[in-house]
């Protein structure tokens, strides 16, 4: 056997700063998505696999316990697709099967390695070749190469080589499908694990050279260049270190026992007399040294590794591997913390926090989460916290994704319970709480309850110096409770005063993920199952808490007098007092935990304990929220909170209990606060409350009998603020006198919601000469007046009119017969409050107030699509007129346009960029503070504006629209916005409109009006918005298009077009965009010649460079999504079309801003040559052609086609490389040609003339190594050395005069591509192109010239590409200069 040798890669050491990263980072997700085994990028060319020679293959093993699978190969299908992994080694046989036994193997396998015969080539074979078959590759091992260390590199290329050559069909470790997903890793896993136990109990692994015979192949295979090898080899050789931390932490185990049984024998030998016996210590002794060597060995191997692999491969391209290597060494941490927690290893944790994929960052802060679980280790985890817990903290703020800040959270609750967390990085932590993502904020409770914990603690010592401590008992307890509810209470007043503070100074243009309203609720919903804070279940002594008086001392709570005024209330310790902004916290926290009380009983699915809970809530509410509704009724934030609470009532339970008087009492402060307060919110919620208890039919007779009373209340201060006013419409109102009135028309528009007000408000009073319809219309009428102080009393009154109306058509839709009085009054009454909303609406002489105008559109929208004719009775329905529906799209469009005048165009942004940028340059702190980050301009204050604006607006009119009190043609106002306005409600009114555009179109018949809308939508998108500057990117446009794309077609199975627009529609479309594209850009080309006549001056040339080029490339990109569905015949005549537009307008569509262009016309050519019937007339006329020459044929339906599809696709084709080319070539001659044109311009240098250049190198004297040929290919004689050398100073005009043919030659076929002038019955262009050519052949080949002539069409000689340069001896530099200035 020859000697083994050691190749293993040593690193170096030096490990202070993390290696750079690679610049190739591809997300985890795209990594998985594709099985691909394949080379990395720095592959540079194709290995041929060698034939291996019989020497090199490895011998059959005796007995198929040894692994060598002799006999036939046989190929393993895994997981339903056939990896062709050859089934000839037992161990991977085990490894990727769901039912093998993994011990019997490795016993087998350790069998084999042990006997004496084998001398462990054979078994290390079956090794290796196992790690072969894990990376997806047949290649084989045998035993003499095996436990050859030197040739394990050569080896190893074959065997790449051999694999590369084999069909990629991935490896088994990416592989996706189980069983071998769910199996593989876990049965490597447990390979390793028995293997190298097995190995360790048997001493195999410390008296053999396995570990330095089998890591030398993980190492040189985790460097490979395919992907296969180097993961799956790294993959192994992590679980092979695992597997060791596992054996070295056995060791450490026996090696601290025979220590500490050595240091005992010590001591009992030094306390003998007498001769000593030191057998026991010589025994002890040598156990010790044996383990400390076995240890020492094991740290060697798992040192090496992590040298050769682990710092090479944990910033590897591949994701995946870098994800391997850092959850590993957080297993290996965990497993051996002895060993692996340490500084130069923590480090790789910190520097892969920073990670492109986020499941990197995952994996090293769960991996982290493990090592801090250690706390014996806590001090070698000190410096490493102190450098990367900002960073950690940083992540559980900021980080996108989420699980990335539960996991970093889970993280800083292990530092924090370490006390290793800053105060200041506890609050950050701390403010969590609020957050929207209910995992980040269970993660946050975790520490907000220890903070409670210790503010608890502190108070209660604090309270216990100050000598006030009751004794143990349930006032203890009770003190414990209060000042658990204090100290939450004052740390969610302190956190959400910061989290206020935070919002104030965020950037509007940023959406933060904290919740502005419902905080409270959110973090009670989280700290519910935190740790320690129990107390929030104790709802009962909550309640109680909050009912005691927090504004009075002590004294003053426990005098006779106060406790005699409420019974049951406790005086509160002045270190349990809850301040004002406490006390509204604690009520929406009450609110919180009895719906978190009911929750967590349906949650049981116990129907019984649930109704059980709910009684318990109501007889304690039943007193108590009348006096919290009492103690807190000047707060209207509290009491619209405390309106809550009788929803979560059971309200039979007042007439079980017979306690009528106690419901009557909570109407009677439910019409005291709902005619008290002005405020929206504590409106509204009363008014649900009503709702709800009016909803109680036990109780009815109670209900109806306060209802009325609020009623009669409600409209009886409604007139006592009306009174002494004369004319309601013209009078004049001081600033007290508009708030009561504001108010109590709001109050009476929400309670009109659910009371039916209709009879009373037509009804006079007595003494009274107008009803209260007449003075609400009047109130109305004020809004014409314009007053801005006034404009909420108009929108009241006119929601209080439009309510009313509704409650009207009820009513009479409930009749039978419908009485003639009846309908008459609600005729009035329609007709003057459509008239009234019309006037504010549609007319633009009004001086009315903007808002007041967006609620009458609303209302007018609604009343409309109550009163169209297919909902609501002939008599009394009423139609929407064109004239209504136009100036009611101009309204919407007059919105939408204010809202876009707003709108910073490019211009305007990147000056503002540059005047950031300027004053950002200054030194010293107050340039640092004026250079701002660059912010998202996508979420900006325009999509706050068109949220709260025009979703009202938007939507009122999107809803006439589906409903038909709108014609679809007006939604050509919306459609020019979408995806433009960046508002996600707005775009989805635009693809509502468009799925009823589409049904009216394809089932309707109005396809007409659809091509007419799209049409339409395009140009003003770019005419006013994108050529503009208020469309920032061209990406923007084409959602339109796609949007348009979809609403001409309709989808069948598997993506089939079942139907589409009508010819006539379809080609409306692209013929009105492609003419008015076309014509466009030709009017700023005129422009361009204008301004470039000799004597003016060029103006604003830069500016309409820039409006063509948006044109062409966003107007044919527009039209490419709307190619879907179209025929040949269709495609044929827009061919035609934008040829004789081309032709007509003399465009250069060569240019670069026409490849939009040149793609569009590509597309309609391949959908012309994928059309059967185009094709078989074409047949059918090149036959003709060949029996009729100079004849024009017809296809079989006797029309004349004007185009040749095929060859025109070829000669596009053609063109196309030939530009392609052509720019690669003029690239480096670009600055040269611009100081031509600038010294033209300036009359220094007539550029026709060629410059003189000086001698090229010898390179370029040896080019032309052939002798010249004349016209018919019969080699020239040499020249005389002055005749090259005149050739040579004129070369390059020649090269110049060559291209100029070249393009001419292009323009004669691009021409021939062209509908020919209109004639009666115009000659196809491929048989006039077929006569000009074969009169030119006759030409040339009477000259001798033909080989000349394909040469410089082609730009090639005999299929070598060669420079165009003039081969005519003939020609004088004066000649060729004559014939330019003529071209010119």
């Amino acid at each position: 056997m020859p000697p083994r040798r050691s190749a293993r890669t040593k690193a170096p050491t030096n490990y202070k700063d993390p290696p750079a990263p690679a610049e190739d980072e591809s997300e985890l997700s795209s990594v998985e998505d594709t099985d691909d085994a394949g080379v990395d990028s720095d592959k540079e060319e194709e290995y041929v696999a060698k034939k291996p020679t019989p020497k090199n293959r490895a011998k059959k093993p005796a007995a198929p316990k040894k692994g060598g699978g002799g006999g036939r190969k046989k190929k393993a299908v895994i997981g339903g697709v056939d990896l062709r992994i050859e089934s000839d080694n037992q161990l991977w046989n085990a490894v990727a099967s769901t039912n093998a036994s993994i011990n019997s193997v490795v016993e087998d396998w350790v069998s084999s390695f042990q006997s004496e015969e084998d001398e462990e080539g054979e078994a290390m074979s079956v090794l290796i070749n196992f790690v072969l078959r894990c990376c997806g590759c047949n290649g084989v091992v045998d035993r003499y190469e095996a436990i050859d260390v030197d040739g394990i590199v050569d080896k190893l290329d074959d065997i790449q080589t051999a694999h590369m050559a084999a069909p990629d069909l991935g490896y088994p470790l990416i592989h996706k499908k189980p069983p071998l997903s769910k199996v593989l890793r876990p049965n490597l896993t447990e390979f390793f694990n028995t293997l190298l136990e097995t190995l360790h109990s048997t001493d195999l692994l410390h008296t053999t050279q396995f570990i330095d015979t089998f890591s030398p192949w993980l190492v040189s295979l985790s460097s490979s260049r395919l992907r296969s090898f180097r993961h799956t080899s790294t993959f192994l050789a992590l679980l092979f270190v695992q597997a060791l931390c596992s054996v070295g932490e056995e060791v450490g185990g026996e090696l601290r026992k025979a220590s500490v049984a050595r240091e005992n024998e010590q001591k009992r030998l030094e306390g003998m007399r007498g001769k000593k016996d030191k057998g026991r210590l010589r025994e002890f002794e040598k156990r010790a040294e044996e383990a400390d060597q076995r240890k020492e060995k094991i740290e060697e191997a798992c040192k090496d590794i992590f040298h050769g692999i682990f710092i090479h491969r944990y910033h590897d391209t591949d994701p995946l591997v870098r994800l391997d290597c850092i959850a590993s060494l957080g297993v290996w941490m965990e497993t051996y913390p002895s060993y692996w927690i340490d500084g130069a290893y923590l480090r790789y944790f910190g520097w892969l926090l920073s990670d492109v994929s986020p499941l990197v960052r995952l994996a090293a802060i769960q991996a982290l989460e493990k090592v801090y679980s250690q706390t014996d280790y806590v001090g070698l985890l000190q410096h490493f916290t102190e450098r990367f817990k900002g960073q950690i903290v940083d992540m559980a703020v900021g980080e996108v994704d989420s699980s990335v800040r539960i996991a970093a959270l889970s993280v800083l609750d292990k530092i924090d319970g370490l006390g290793m967390l800053e105060d200041e990085q506890r609050d950050q932590v701390a403010v969590l709480v609020f957050e929207k993502d209910k995992g980040v904020r269970d993660g946050a409770s975790r520490c907000w309850a220890r903070l409670v914990r210790e503010e608890v603690e502190e108070r209660k010592v604090g309270l216990e110096a100050s000598g006030n401590s009751p004794r143990k008992g349930k006032r203890q307890e009770e003190r414990v409770t209060r000042l658990a509810f204090k100290c939450m209470a004052l740390l969610l007043s302190k956190y959400s005063t910061e989290l206020d503070k935070k919002l104030e100074d965020a950037d509007p243009n940023i959406e933060l993920p904290y919740a502005t309203k419902g905080r409270i609720a959110l973090a009670v919903d989280s700290l519910w199952e935190a740790d320690g804070l129990d107390v929030l279940h104790d709802w009962e002594s909550l309640l109680l808490y909050l009912q005691a008086d927090h504004s009075s001392s002590t004294e003053e709570a426990l005098s006779p007098s106060k406790r005699k005024k409420v019974p049951d209330e406790d005086p509160v310790e002045e270190g349990c007092k809850l301040d004002e902004e406490e006390e509204g916290i604690m009520i929406e926290a009450l609110v919180a935990v009895l719906e978190k009380t009911l929750s967590e009983k349906k949650k049981g699915k116990d129907k019984q304990a649930e109704e059980e809970t709910r009684n318990d809530i109501t007889r304690a509410l039943m007193t108590s929220f009348l006096r919290l509704l009492e103690k807190h009724k000047t707060f209207e934030s509290r009491v619209a909170e405390l309106l809550l609470l009788p929803h979560l009532m059971n309200l039979e339970l007042y007439l079980d209990m017979r306690l009528i008087s106690s419901y009557e009492q909570l109407w009677d402060h439910l019409t005291s606060h709902f005619l008290r307060h002005t405020e929206l919110m504590v409106l509204q919620r009363a008014v649900h409350l009503i709702r709800r208890l009016m909803s109680t039919s036990s109780l009815s007779a109670t209900n109806e009998v306060k209802i009325v009373e609020l009623e009669e209340l409600l409209l009886r201060s409604f007139r006592n603020n009306l009174d002494g006013h004369g004319e309601i419409a013209t009078a004049q109102f001081e600033e007290d006198e508009v708030q009561s009135l504001e108010a109590t028309v709001r109050r009476v528009n929400i309670f009109q919601k659910v009371r039916d007000l209709s009879d009373a408000l037509e009804s006079g009073a007595e003494g009274q000469r107008a009803s209260l319809w007449e003075c609400l219309d009047a109130l109305a009428e004020r809004g014409r007046l314009g007053y801005r102080e006034e404009e909420e009393i108009v929108k009241e009154s006119l929601g209080v009119l439009t309510v009313h109306l509704v409650w009207k058509l009820r009513n009479l839709k409930l009749k039978e017969d419908l009485d003639e009085n009846d309908v008459d009054g609600f005729l009035g009454a329609r007709n003057s409050l459509l008239e009234r909303l019309k006037e504010y609406t549609l007319e633009t002489s009004s001086n009315v107030v903007d808002s007041v105008k967006r609620t009458a559109f609303i209302h007018l929208m609604t009343v409309y699509t109550l009163l169209s004719p297919s909902s609501s009775p002939e008599r009394l329905s009423c139609d929407c007129g064109e004239e209504t529906q136009a100036k009611a799209a101009e309204f919407v469009k007059s919105e939408i346009d204010k809202v876009v005048e707003e709108m910073p165009t490019v211009e305007e942004e990147e000056e503002e960029e540059g005047d950031t940028d300027g004053e950002g340059d200054g030194d010293g702190e107050e340039g640092e503070e004026k250079k701002k980050p660059k912010k998202d301009t996508k979420e900006n204050l325009n999509t706050l504006k068109i949220e709260y604006l025009l979703n009202e607006v938007i939507s009122s009119f999107v809803k006439a629209i589906q409903l038909g009190v709108i014609s679809i043609s007006h939604s050509v106002i919306l459609f020019p916005y979408y995806h433009i306005l960046h508002s996600g409600f707005y775009d989805q009114c635009c693809k509502f409109l468009a799925d009823d555009m589409k049904e009216g179109a394809l089932y309707g018949g109005t396809q007409r009006e659809t091509a007419q809308i799209i049409v339409q939508s395009f140009k003003v998108v770019f005419d006013d918005l994108y050529l503009e500057g208020k469309v920032k990117e061209e990406k923007d446009i084409l959602q339109l298009s796609k949007l348009f794309g979809s609403s001409i077609v309709l989808r069948g199975p598997n993506l089939s077009i079942s139907k589409k627009l009508q010819t006539e529609s379809f080609l409306y479309i692209h013929t009105k965009m492609m003419t008015w594209a076309i014509q466009k850009i030709t009017d700023l080309d005129k422009e361009d010649e204008l301004f470039a006549m000799p004597g003016t001056i060029r103006v604003n040339k830069k500016k309409r460079d820039v409006r063509r080029n948006k044109i062409a490339s966003a107007v044919f990109k527009s039209l490419l999504h709307l190619v879907t569905g179209m025929t040949g015949k269709e495609a044929l005549t827009l061919k035609s079309l934008l040829d004789s537009h081309v032709t007509e307008k003399g465009l250069e569509i060569s240019k670069g801003y026409f490849e939009a262009l040149r793609v569009y016309e590509k597309r309609l050519i391949g959908i012309m040559t994928k059309d059967k019937t185009i094709k078989s007339a074409l047949a059918k006329r090149r036959a003709a052609e060949s029996d009729l020459e100079g004849e024009p044929s017809t296809d079989g339906e006797g029309e004349t086609s004007a185009i040749d599809p095929f060859a025109a696709a070829d000669n596009l084709d053609a063109t196309m490389k030939a530009e392609r080319a052509k720019e690669k070539k003029d690239r480096p001659r670009q600055k040269t040609q611009k100081r031509k044109r600038d010294a033209d311009e300036n009359g220094d240098v007539d550029d026709r003339v060629p410059p003189k250049k000086k001698k090229k190198p010898a390179k370029a004297k040896n080019a032309r190594k052939k002798n010249p040929v004349d016209d018919n290919g019969e080699p020239l004689e040499r020249r005389k050395s002055s005749r090259q050398k005149q050739e040579k100073s004129y070369r390059e005009v020649a090269e110049e005069e060559q291209e100029e043919e070249e393009q001419e030659e292009e323009e004669q076929r691009e021409s021939s591509l062209s509908e020919p002038e209109p004639s009666p019955e115009p000659e196809p262009v491929s048989v006039v192109r077929k006569r000009k050519r074969k009169a030119i052949e006759e030409d040339e080949e009477r000259e001798g010239g033909v080989e000349r002539l394909r040469d410089l069409t082609n730009g090639t000689s005999n299929g070598v590409p060669e420079k165009p340069i003039s081969q005519s001896s003939n020609v004088s530099l004066s000649d060729i200069k004559r014939k330019r200035r003529k071209k010119k």
